[in-house]
């Protein structure tokens, strides 16, 4: 890939706010020879800040602290232990929601997110809401056409066992209630 950009609020976690850009001497040579149509997006200003060690305009410093101290938490491992670990996560929580009146939304789904499907009759933008409201805990809505059939549970970033184990004690107790 000659350029590969992300954001902050992705996979790392963090508070939304920086895009990341790593591009190819390719991707570099082709952007140098373009004329920038834009002042706020430019690729080459941040190429030439970049040589004074500097972005071409301030960051947000919390955001900027936010992820150095995510990429030293994942430095201790490195990137394929990551994806191991969220690997794992997705996989456990899968095997623990086959108890409940859940259903994947794909046979074969990503190890970044499980999307749920909830029963008919039972509105996935309320298990959304519930969730939020009764047991302070946050899931991903969908919305389009999706919005009161799915809801997403991600299994990146700064997730950990104990965060899988909450969530899945409140669906259980939703169940329960005949929320779910």
């Amino acid at each position: 890939a000659d350029a590969v950009l992300t954001a902050s609020q992705k996979a790392l976690a963090c508070a939304p706010g920086i895009a990341p850009v790593a591009l190819s001497q390719r991707a570099i040579e082709r952007i140098n020879r373009l004329q920038p149509s834009c002042t706020y997006l430019s690729l080459q200003a941040a190429l030439l800040n970049g040589k004074r060690g500097q972005p071409p305009y301030t960051l947000t410093e919390s955001v900027m602290l936010q992820v150095a101290a995510r990429l030293h938490e994942l430095s201790g491992g490195g990137l394929l232990a990551e994806q191991q670990q969220i690997a794992a996560d997705a996989a456990a929580f899968r095997r623990q929601i086959e108890a409940l009146p859940l259903r994947l939304l794909s046979q074969h789904p990503s190890n970044g997110v499980t999307a749920l499907c909830t029963r008919e009759g039972i509105s996935a933008h309320g298990v959304f809401q519930t969730l939020m409201e009764e047991y302070d805990l946050c899931v991903c809505p969908n919305g389009g056409a999706l919005k009161e059939r799915v809801f997403r549970v991600g299994h990146m970033g700064a997730l950990h066992g104990a965060d899988y184990q909450r969530l899945l004690a409140a669906l259980h107790d939703m169940n329960r209630r005949n929320l779910l």
